[in-house]
């Protein structure tokens, strides 16, 4: 079961007719937190909640999410929560044509590297990349991070 964190923006009672004040933090099921993100009732700090399937599945760009803006060497996304259906991230240079090195960390608990996932390289500023869907093959996997290792300025969405 896949689980995702809201914020809640109205008290709600839950199936054990606890309420789950507003303004707190919960870890939900997927599909709960996408109804109850559908009508209003919760905020999604990782956007994973508003992308459609389709996006999800390699649709169409409506829906990006910026995850990091005019990224450069040393950069990197806070700690995300890791979308539990293949996604597909989206990078292209802000400007120029400077080779610019990126890694993917994956982490358990959103604070400490498991290992480092992916690491790419990118030189255009006039093509984007988008890559195949990711699906996370670690289990303990929870949370990524994008760190610019060289070179930018780089913008990365995800949901694309």
């Amino acid at each position: 079961m896949a689980l995702v964190t809201v914020i809640m923006l109205r008290d709600f009672p839950n199936s054990f007719g606890i309420t789950m004040p507003n303004g707190s933090s919960q870890r939900l099921e997927f599909d709960f937190a996408k109804d109850l993100y559908s009508k209003g009732f919760v905020s999604d700090p990782s956007g994973v909640l508003s992308l459609s399937a389709q996006d999800a599945n390699g649709g169409d760009f409506s829906t990006k999410i910026p995850i990091l803006s005019g990224g450069v060497a040393g950069n990197s996304t806070s700690w995300l929560e890791i979308a539990p259906y293949p996604e597909r991230l989206m990078y292209i240079l802000d400007s120029g044509t400077t080779t610019t090195t990126f890694s993917i960390d994956v982490s358990a608990d959103g604070s400490t590297s498991l290992a480092q996932a992916y690491t790419g390289t990118y030189a255009s500023s006039s093509l984007a990349e988008v890559t195949p869907p990711i699906l996370y093959s670690n289990p303990q996997a929870k949370y990524f991070k994008i760190s610019i290792l060289s070179g930018g300025p780089i913008t990365f969405y995800r949901g694309a």
